[in-house]
């Protein structure tokens, strides 16, 4: 049986990319957010770039279930790092926001991602860092 070295390759470099990547987020959310999963960082995450969503907006975004979420919020909401609030005009309803600690926990976040950008700025010349934006966007649109 002959190997598929390429599809072999890719997924050698796609596992040691994806370690090296976690190993950087859990060194960088260490000791003060060290009671979060990386899955819920991601969480905290996508809330970060919402507008006060509701649970369904919330839902629809991380394209999960509303009973999931719901779970999701009130373990998020028990940790300090989001608060539910009464939607203004449908008080039946609430709206997710970060706490403060949320908030710094995504900026901490965010500056491990644009240290990696500068590292990667500096690896990569101008057409590969086009190349790489292009190759990733692509990869990520085919999972949506």
């Amino acid at each position: 049986m002959i190997e598929d070295k390429p599809r072999d390759k890719l997924s050698e470099v796609i596992g040691t990319f994806s370690n090296q990547f976690a190993q950087l987020e859990a060194l960088t959310a260490r000791g003060v957010f060290s009671d979060l999963t990386m899955r819920q960082v991601s969480y905290l995450e996508t809330l970060g770039k919402m507008n006060k969503p509701g649970i369904t907006d919330l839902a629809g975004e991380l394209r999960l279930s509303k009973p999931s979420v719901s779970l999701i919020v009130d373990k998020l909401c028990r940790k300090g790092y989001v608060h539910k609030k009464p939607d203004e005009n449908d008080k039946r309803r609430f709206r997710v926001l970060l706490t403060s600690r949320g908030l710094e926990l995504n900026k901490m976040h965010q500056s491990m991602h644009n240290r990696l950008a500068e590292h990667l700025t500096k690896v990569l010349s101008d057409i590969e860092q086009e190349m790489f934006v292009t190759l990733l966007d692509k990869v990520i649109q085919s999972l949506k």
